[in-house]
């Protein structure tokens, strides 16, 4: 099992700097896709019933101008061409057992002489005699294979957006340049003088109304839903640095607190929640360094009083051990002078701890490890242990206190040699990176004991019956984090590796 030593930082993976403005931005999306799909619908219903109401207007058009000829069973085809011309549509007559009787066909292409007047519906001369519109149109009408030049006189070119045809004069045609629409409509046909149904008239095509307004609507609802879209994914771009700025800063602020800078402070100065949020981190703050240092002056005066009179003390069980042997003189010494690495533990880790402006020099991690193992290796060899050094061939040089340094490393190789059961193997190894692995094969640390591995006087629950104060790893951690290390510690039953990182100048 693995457990690292130094504080994990929070990954976040989806911040809120851009959930708020995708937010905004899915929230201008769907307001503009709903409000401009119902501006299209009412819009192409609204044409659609343009359509509608322009085909039946022509059916009844068409229904009074051959209503007469239809009740007397005279030919209606060519009529019907006529008729069907200029809207554009497709005219069919059914009798009353539905078949057809007359078709308009597909509308032809013609010349145009004569008056044709444009009113709600276009006309041929022959039909609307009487209708006078203001201005009429006066074009000429002539069967497109009957075209002369000499016939054609001088047209002013047309343009009638109704029915979506052009006249031109070189050489004069109509040109229908529209989309056709799907609608059809019926009615039905009654004789003028004994109401018999004659069949029904069935009216499709004509010019599709409103598609080019359609198009430019749905190409502006575009453009206009894309800006929209966007300018509400910056504003909420901005609003997040409102919110995230400040939220960034007391985050950082909670992560140096918890890597042991008591001293942090936030600097957000706001009149909102944001700026109670940072006011209440401070005074937070501020209450655990007291709290904390009153603590380490108290650990420190204490053991710094208790120091004196255990250094007599011992002096004195020395000296009766020395005049009167026996176990108990014996036993007591060794209690005291237990108490006594007891006291100076706790007075190197009150100063370690309070060290905030401790100057570093250069360290060459090599010859370190290898002057600390010449003493470890005797050590190792008196207990029955095998001892191996791995050094690299160049010089590891780190920024630190010797020390300090010093002082983690000896703590460390004091445990491996406590731990290790005679026969087994200590093996040392300093990578070029920098990286210090100390790894047994003694007894192991428990899975349970590893998360407070590093606390004050936590001992494994395998580790009763050796000897020790429960402070040497947290002198070890302490170090570390002076030097802004890391360390993690990977044990089992089958021996413990301990690997610390320092930085690189």
């Amino acid at each position: 099992m693995r457990f690292e030593g130094d504080h994990k930082t929070v990954k976040q993976h989806f911040s809120i700097r851009w959930q708020l403005p995708l937010s905004y931005a899915g929230i201008a999306f769907f307001a503009v896709v709903i409000l401009g799909v119902m501006l299209l619908t009412l819009l192409q219903n609204h044409y659609k019933q343009q359509e509608r109401q322009f085909l039946l207007r022509h059916a009844q058009h068409v229904k009074n101008a051959i209503g007469m000829d239809w009740a007397r069973g005279l030919p209606l085809d060519h009529r019907l061409r006529w008729l069907s011309l200029l809207p554009q549509t497709h005219i069919e007559l059914t009798n009353p057992d539905g078949e057809v009787i007359a078709n308009s066909e597909a509308p032809n292409m013609f010349i145009i002489s004569g008056t044709i007047a444009i009113d709600d519906v276009v006309y041929s001369p022959q039909d609307v005699p009487s209708i006078n519109p203001n201005p009429p149109i006066q074009l000429n009408i002539i069967p497109f294979n009957d075209l002369r030049p000499e016939r054609i006189p001088g047209v002013t070119i047309v343009y009638d957006e109704t029915y979506g045809f052009e006249i031109i004069d070189s050489p004069l045609e109509v040109r229908f340049e529209r989309e056709y629409s799907s609608q059809v409509v019926s009615i039905p046909v009654y004789s003028p003088q004994d109401q018999q149904f004659l069949g029904t008239i069935t009216v499709s095509g004509g010019p599709a109304v409103g598609r080019d307004v359609l198009k430019s609507v749905t190409n502006g609802w575009l453009m206009t839903g894309g800006i929209a879209v966007l300018l509400a994914a910056g504003i909420g771009w901005v609003m997040s640095n409102r919110i995230t700025t400040p939220l960034t800063a007391l985050t950082y602020s909670t992560q140096q607190l918890a890597a042991g800078n008591l001293s942090i402070r936030s600097t957000i100065d706001r009149q909102d929640e944001l700026g109670i949020l940072a006011h209440s981190f401070n005074r937070m703050a501020e209450q655990i360094e007291n709290n904390i240092q009153t603590l380490k002056r108290f650990v420190a005066d204490a053991a710094h009083e208790i120091h004196t009179p255990i250094t007599a003390l011992r002096t004195n069980l020395e000296l009766s051990v020395e005049n009167t042997p026996s176990p108990q003189n014996q036993q007591a010494l060794n209690q005291v002078k237990q108490l006594e690495r007891l006291t100076n533990d706790l007075l190197d880790l009150s100063q370690i701890e309070s060290e905030t402006n401790i100057l570093f020099e250069p360290i060459n991690l090599a010859k370190l490890m290898g002057e600390l193992s010449e003493i470890y290796a005797s050590r190792a060899e008196q207990a029955d242990l095998e001892y191996v050094l791995i050094l690299p061939s160049e010089p590891v040089v780190i920024l630190g206190s010797l020390s300090r340094i010093q002082r983690a490393f000896s703590n460390l190789l004091d445990n491996a040699v406590k731990f290790t059961p005679a026969g087994g193997q200590i093996t040392v190894k300093l990578s070029q990176k920098g990286d210090v692995i100390i790894q047994d094969t003694g007894i192991g640390i428990p899975s349970d004991d590893l998360p407070n591995l590093f606390e004050r006087f936590t001992r494994g629950r395998n580790a009763a019956q050796y000897t020790g104060s429960g402070l040497g790893l947290a002198i070890v951690k302490a170090i570390v984090d002076l030097h802004r290390g890391h360390i993690w510690v990977e044990s089992d039953s089958t021996g413990t590796r301990i690997t610390i990182s320092f930085p690189h100048p």
